[in-house]
């Protein structure tokens, strides 16, 4: 019979639980925001013109188009990334543990500096701050996530 790892032993704490279920949360504001600027993009045009000097209608077109794009391969990527680095954490890795605490540290300064650009997208920027500072505690905060890492850390060495 072949040895149970820790995690088909043990499960996996409420901590982490928690945690895929916030990111999965936060990866749904991620995509709702492009979304958001596609369905009114006079709401994106607004918040174009205020941070930009007087154009054209032309140029104001063209700007709106490229910010709309902007944000949808930002927040894609982050998506992704955050994803990928939420099952790796599940599976105990502590790099990337560390990772996605940078990433959401990112995302809550990003999330600031687009809270204070306008009122268009000020509720998803909030809940996007919101969200990553969660992820942020639940990553290193509760002790059963600690004992988590740890334990994966020693059943790692007793292997090696």
């Amino acid at each position: 019979m072949e040895a149970q790892s820790y995690h088909q032993k043990q499960g996996f704490p409420v901590a982490v639980r928690t945690l895929v279920i916030t990111v999965a949360v936060l990866i749904l504001v991620l995509i709702a925001l492009p979304v958001q600027m596609i369905l009114d993009p006079s709401g994106t045009t607004e918040s174009v013109v205020r941070n930009n000097p007087p154009m054209s209608p032309a140029e104001l077109d063209t700007a709106t188009t490229a910010a709309v794009v902007f944000a949808t391969a930002v927040h894609a990527v982050f998506a992704a990334v955050a994803a990928w680095l939420t099952v790796k954490v599940r599976a105990g890795r502590q790099w990337a543990r560390v990772t996605l605490t940078v990433l959401m540290i990112a995302a809550m300064l990003n999330g600031i500096d687009s809270a204070t650009a306008g009122g268009e997208f000020l509720g998803w920027a909030v809940g996007g701050i919101v969200l990553a500072a969660v992820v942020a505690v639940l990553l290193w905060l509760p002790a059963t996530m600690r004992e988590f890492f740890a334990r994966h850390r020693d059943g790692a060495r007793q292997t090696a």
